[in-house]
C-alpha cells in the first residue's frame, strides 16, 4: 500500500516551499491574533464606557427619586396634619352640637353653629 498526496488545490501553487509556507502560516495567525485581540479590547473599553454612562443615569435617577420622595412625604405629611386637625374640629363641633341638645339649647335659628356652616345651612334651606 502506498500513500498517494491529495490532490493539490487549484490556488495552491504549483511550487511550495514547505518551510516558507509554515513560516507564512504562523505570521498570519500571529496577524489575525493582533487584530482579534485589538477589536475585543476595543469592544470591552466600549463597553465599559457605555456601562459607565448607564451607571451615572441610574445614580442621577437615583438621586432624584430620593428627593421627589422626600417632597411627596412633606406634602402628604401636611394634608394628614391638615385632615386630622379639620376631623377634630368636627369631632368637637359635633359633642358640642350633642351637648347643647341634651340640654336643650339648641336655638331654632343655628346661631351656636359658626358662621360657615351657617352660610351654607341657609342656602339649603
Amino acid at each position: 500500500m502506498t500513500l498517494q498526496a491529495p490532490p493539490s488545490s487549484p490556488c495552491a501553487p504549483a511550487n511550495t516551499n514547505p518551510i516558507r509556507l509554515a513560516a507564512v502560516t504562523i505570521e498570519a495567525v500571529d496577524q489575525i491574533g493582533c487584530a482579534a485581540s485589538g477589536e475585543i479590547e476595543r469592544a470591552a473599553d466600549d463597553l465599559i464606557h457605555g456601562a459607565n454612562e448607564v451607571a451615572d443615569n441610574l445614580r442621577k435617577l437615583a438621586t432624584a427619586i430620593r428627593e421627589h420622595s422626600k417632597v411627596a412625604g412633606v406634602r402628604v405629611s401636611d394634608f394628614c396634619n391638615k385632615a386630622t386637625e379639620m376631623m377634630e374640629g368636627v369631632r368637637e363641633l359635633q359633642d358640642t352640637l350633642a351637648a347643647d341638645h341634651s340640654k336643650g339649647n339648641v336655638e331654632a335659628d343655628g346661631n351656636k353653629l359658626p358662621e360657615m356652616v351657617r352660610r351654607d345651612a341657609g342656602r339649603q334651606r
